[in-house]
């Protein structure tokens, strides 16, 4: 699937490759270790803590990521299920895992997916150990940005499966805010301020 992608935007010179850099659409893209957000997170949360952890490189990403969207959906045209399929496509594409859409409603503003094989996840178990909170905040801020554009509002998210807790995938749920933070109201790490 990823693959397929990679070579539709390569014959629709999408996807551009130059001098130190990737482009998607003319928008600068970057390939990373995913150690390096692996201990940004580890070490942040030592820190800060986990949910002062959390929101600082979720909000951040979610607002960085929303401006690549909005030139994404100008380039594509794509609305609904097709841009939402869209995102599945470049997450997998980018190495964040595979993304499956689990459950997507535009009236409700609400949508539910799963990583299969996030690097995130598997490198934080493999370095620190299972632990008993979810480490995805890179993915959960740059999907979380991708679908304020797809609903055209301020939505959240929130993880709620990861595999660095011993779960068999990662699970992010977005909707409204006040949706979201009633499940992060019932998610214990989150307390800890």
């Amino acid at each position: 699937m990823a693959f397929d992608l990679a070579t539709k935007f390569l014959l629709a010179k999408a996807l551009k490759f130059g001098k130190g850099e990737i482009q998607i659409y003319d928008i600068p893209v970057i390939l990373g270790p995913a150690d390096c957000s692996v201990f940004l997170i580890h070490n942040l949360i030592k820190e800060l803590g986990y949910a002062k952890a959390h929101d600082l490189i979720y909000n951040s990403l979610k607002k960085g990521n929303q401006e690549y969207c909005k030139a994404l959906r100008k380039n594509t045209k794509a609305e609904g299920r097709d841009l939402a399929s869209l995102y599945e496509q470049i997450v997998t594409l980018g190495g964040y895992g595979v993304a499956n859409i689990t459950e997507f409603s535009l009236e409700k503003k609400r949508l539910v997916c799963r990583f299969y094989n996030s690097p995130i996840a598997n490198r934080y178990k493999e370095i620190f150990g299972k632990v008993g909170y979810c480490v995805d905040f890179v993915t959960n801020g740059l999907y979380a940005g991708s679908f304020n554009v797809l609903f055209n509002e301020d939505l959240d998210s929130v993880e709620v499966h990861c595999v660095a807790k011993g779960d068999p995938y990662c699970e992010f749920i977005y909707g409204e805010p006040e949706f979201i933070a009633k499940i992060r109201d019932t998610i214990p790490y989150f307390k800890n301020k």
